[in-house]
């Protein structure tokens, strides 16, 4: 081999890798919104055989619906996307699951017009999203489904919750099993005088189920429950769980020692994070209420999805609401196997966008891909939301940096008998379209000149001193208003330190930064921004 030749291959070996290692960087620093032409709600993150992902989510054109579905690589890189046709029809995304390299069945809640009917519909694809066949499902008056699973089959078993008929006071929760080409082999509803809406559903270790929900009185309160399932739908047990009067209980998961974590909201007031865990009987043995606060504003916050960790502890994630308005933002806390926390943090941060939560996929790498969805105000049209982060919970973008405090909390917990009965649904197809929308992809990383939070002038705040080394205190501080949170970025954009200012007398302590230029962003209790720039030396 030559010299020329060798230099040659060397040089392609090096850009090779540098190319490599830019996407492995950028996968930790993304954040970015896909547009469907006419809007799309992202629902469902699944994961891909290839170490990508696929978001499933809705949108609509007049009275025509569109389950969306959009595929990326390990990277976060656009890879496909195809929308499927329902005319007449409007369909809201519930559910899906992945069958590895054989693809993946997507479950939806369609209705023509009348939201207080509605179907199901079940469709199954290949990994590139080719519609293999679809399946659509009449039960009762409304039906969907919250969780879908494969089986050893090649067929699947699903939870979640039902109206009967026109007689049956409330909802029951809803669990079915059909075959790899979507023929039902059985379906069933179990409920009581209240209204039980099952919300996440697992397979056990003992190759079983669980399904965990909310069931709620004629009164208005509400509890947690968790029934454990044979593989023929019928419970061994139903147990309900209550830490104040409007429990609930939205995600499910089983510990290697077979113990079940519930996640949802609890509390006195129903406002707060519930963690709650039971032995392998449902019998409740810990819980825990979290709060977040920003600023001096108490917070409401419901988990809305939980997963596993590979170090044996588990990261919840869901909404954020400041009382008194109206457009959530989206949060994940990560806990210890004895169910300490580890780290939180807050992302999509705004008075005047509108988030949604759709679900959560823990990544190769240890990060975190969040689904959900963004729209400015009603008058515009929802986009589908992708926020990835790295194992610390940074996205590299704009992080509102949030107060915890957790309490131990006992709950009650009451054996109940609900009634199993058999459901019988009325199958056939629908005519689905396969269209391809334009997709476009803009930053979702929020700077405060595009939110209209613009009450401080950013050239009124000031530092000192300038340069810095080891803390920075504030010269100038316009309207920021006290306590306020603080997040220092480096140049490409990475987060590099956050935390909370209490007064203008605080400090911000820089030791661990090395030498540079920064840019501090600032949020005050009453959501003023404000930001500077910021030089470091070291000696």
């Amino acid at each position: 081999m030559n010299y020329q030749h060798m230099r040659r291959l060397f040089f392609l070996t090096l850009l090779s890798l540098l190319l490599h290692l830019s996407a492995q960087s950028q996968a930790l620093q993304f954040q970015a919104t896909r547009t469907h032409d006419n809007g799309s709600m992202g629902s469902v993150l699944l994961a891909a055989p290839d170490q990508g992902s696929v978001l499933a989510g809705h949108s609509a054109l007049g009275n025509t619906g569109y389950l969306d579905l959009v595929k990326y690589d390990e990277f976060r890189n656009y890879v496909w996307s195809v929308s499927y046709q329902l005319t007449d029809t409007l369909l809201s995304v519930t559910g899906g699951c992945s069958y590895g390299d054989q693809g993946y069945l997507f479950a939806a809640s369609v209705h023509s017009g009348n939201a207080n009917t509605s179907e199901l519909l079940l469709i199954r694809t290949d990994t590139a999203g080719n519609m293999l066949w679809n399946r659509r499902y009449s039960i009762g008056l409304r039906c969907d489904l919250s969780s879908l699973l494969p089986v050893a089959d090649g067929g699947f078993i699903a939870g979640g919750t039902v109206l009967t008929d026109s007689t049956a006071r409330y909802e029951d929760m809803l669990v079915m099993r059909g075959t790899e080409d979507g023929h039902l082999l059985w379906s069933q509803s179990i409920g009581s005088s209240a209204r039980e809406s099952g919300n996440s559903m697992i397979r056990t270790s003992d190759d079983q189920y669980a399904i965990a929900g909310t069931t709620e009185d004629a009164n208005g309160s509400s509890g947690a429950f968790l029934s454990k399932l044979d593989t023929s739908g019928n419970y061994y047990w139903f147990t309900r769980y209550a830490t104040g009067i409007y429990d609930a209980a939205y995600s499910l998961v089983q510990a290697d020692n077979g113990s079940y974590q519930l996640a949802g909201k609890g509390g006195p007031t129903g406002e707060d994070v519930l963690l709650l865990r039971t032995d392998v009987n449902g019998t409740p043995s810990f819980a825990r209420i979290y709060q977040l606060s920003f600023g001096t504003y108490q917070l409401n916050e419901t988990a809305l999805g939980m997963t596993g960790t590979p170090d044996g502890g588990f990261l919840i994630g869901g909404e954020v609401l400041r009382p008194g308005t109206l457009n959530p933002w989206l949060f994940l806390v990560k806990f210890s196997g004895n169910l300490l926390t580890e780290w939180f943090n807050s992302y999509a941060f705004s008075t005047s966008r509108d988030q949604r939560f759709g679900s959560m996929l823990q990544q190769a790498d240890g990060g975190v891909l969040l689904g959900g969805s963004r729209r400015i105000s009603a008058a515009y049209p929802w986009n589908a939301l992708t926020i990835a982060t790295d194992a610390s919970g940074i996205s590299g973008c704009l992080e509102t940096a949030l107060n915890e405090h957790d309490s131990t909390v006992t709950p009650i917990a009451i054996n109940l008998s609900p009634v199993s009965n058999t459901t019988v649904p009325t199958a056939y197809y629908s005519q689905l379209t396969a269209v391809q929308p334009n997709w476009t992809t803009d930053s979702a990383c929020y700077t405060f000149t595009n939110i209209g939070q613009t009450n401080t002038s950013l050239e009124t705040l000031s530092f000192y001193p300038q340069p810095a080394t080891q803390q920075l205190s504030i010269r100038e501080p316009g309207l920021l208003k006290f306590p306020c949170s603080y997040h220092i970025f480096d140049q490409v954009g990475r987060s590099s330190l956050q935390g909370t200012l209490d007064s203008i007398d605080s400090t911000l302590p820089l030791t661990s930064l090395t030498a540079g230029i920064y840019q501090v962003w600032l949020v005050g209790s009453d959501g003023t921004p404000a930001r500077a720039s910021l030089i470091i030396q070291k000696p």
